[in-house]
C-alpha cells in the first residue's frame, strides 16, 4: 500500500478478503492507530475508530485487540523481532 494511514489499511483488508474469497470470522489486529481510538486499561475496554467499527460491521466480523504489552499474543511476528 502506498500510504500507512486508515483508508489504506481498510483498502488492504478489502484485497486481502478478496484474494481469500470470504471474509474471515474474526480478525485479531494489535493497538494500531488507524483501528483503535483508545487502547485497553484496567478501567475501560479499547475502543475502536468509528470507521473501522463500521468496516467490520458492513463485512460482519468481530474483531479482537491485543493487550498492550503482551508481545506473545501477536505470535510469530514478534518472535521474529526477538530473533533479529
Amino acid at each position: 500500500m502506498p500510504d500507512q494511514n486508515q483508508e489504506c489499511f481498510l483498502e488492504a483488508l478489502k484485497r486481502l478478503f478478496n484474494q481469500f474469497g470470504g471474509v474471515p470470522k474474526t480478525i485479531r489486529i494489535d493497538n494500531l492507530t488507524t483501528a483503535v481510538k483508545k487502547i485497553k486499561s484496567k478501567f475501560e475496554e479499547t475502543q475502536l475508530t468509528d470507521k473501522f467499527l463500521g468496516f467490520t460491521i458492513h463485512y460482519g466480523c468481530e474483531v479482537q485487540v491485543c493487550n498492550p504489552r503482551s508481545g506473545h499474543e501477536k505470535g510469530d511476528v514478534e518472535n521474529k523481532v526477538c530473533y533479529v
